[in-house]
Order: structure tokens, then sequence, then C-alpha cells
């Protein structure tokens, strides 16, 4: 199984259920829209670095 421990099948789904709808509060607000894409788009860049 990929997630072992109890808090990671419960956190990590809730985690994602989160960030799903952090930009529907964001939208009003395009600096940290912005932000964030830049730091995903730079995150997803060092990951294809490894």
């Amino acid at each position: 199984m990929i997630f072992e421990k109890r808090t990671e099948r419960i956190l990590v789904p809730m985690f994602f259920v989160v960030t799903l709808f952090v930009p529907l509060f964001l939208e009003s607000n395009s600096f940290f829209v912005d932000k964030v894409t830049t730091i995903i788009i730079l995150s997803i860049f060092v990951m294809s670095l490894d």
C-alpha cells in the first residue's frame, strides 16, 4: 500500500482537496495567483533536474 500510516491516508487526500479549492478564494487577488503559478512552474522544473 502506498500510504502505510493512518495519518498519511487521511492528510494526503485532504491536502489535495484543499489545494483544488484554494484558487477559488484567490481569484480576486491576481498577485497571489501569479506567485503560486510561478512557484508551481519552478518546482516542476526543479523536479525535472533530478
